[in-house]
């Protein structure tokens, strides 16, 4: 006598999961790489919003012959510091840092960097406090901490994001 089962098999059940799975694992990689285009258009965004306002404080400065002191920032002294993003430095560059509170005062929001921790609660390598390298002379910015591209690697400047074309 046959018997007439009309339940899941455990074949079937193990097939079910294994779709299920091969799908999740496609949607997960998925939505990785849509964060990831969107930190870098975000990163893009705020990098050209600083460089307009870097190009029209600098035309402002050479109009009135604004002495190199009285820049907005702090000067960068150490070329070799720019040399980590790879940057190519002219003789006649002016690059200065800009940090949360240069951002803030320029009337920009804040939050396009991220606030320093106090020491205890993060890793030194979260302790760096971010910032924006300008170049008065280019109009040039980097972002000092970078944004991790598709590649696990990391783009600190709006040319190395653009030639990853992750930027429409």
């Amino acid at each position: 006598m046959l018997k007439n089962n009309k339940g899941i098999t455990l074949i079937l059940l193990i097939v079910t999961v294994i779709v299920i799975l091969i799908l999740a694992a496609i949607t997960i990689e998925s939505v990785d790489t849509v964060l990831t285009r969107t930190r870098l258009q975000n990163a893009a965004a705020n990098m050209k919003l600083i460089q307009a306002k870097v190009e029209s404080m600098n035309e402002e400065y050479e109009f009135n012959e604004t002495p190199l002191g009285e820049y907005v920032g702090e000067k960068v002294e150490d070329d070799t510091y720019l040399n980590t993003y790879g940057v190519i430095i002219l003789a006649n560059d002016k690059w200065y840092v800009w940090d949360r509170e240069v951002i803030a005062s320029l009337g920009f929001n804040p939050d396009m960097l991220k606030e320093v921790k106090p020491e205890q609660q993060v890793s030194p390598k979260e302790r760096e406090k971010e910032k924006y390298v300008v170049n008065y002379s280019t109009g040039e910015v980097i972002f000092t901490t970078g944004v991790e591209d598709e590649t696990d690697g990391r783009v600190y400047t709006i040319k190395q994001i653009t030639a990853g074309m992750y930027v429409d």
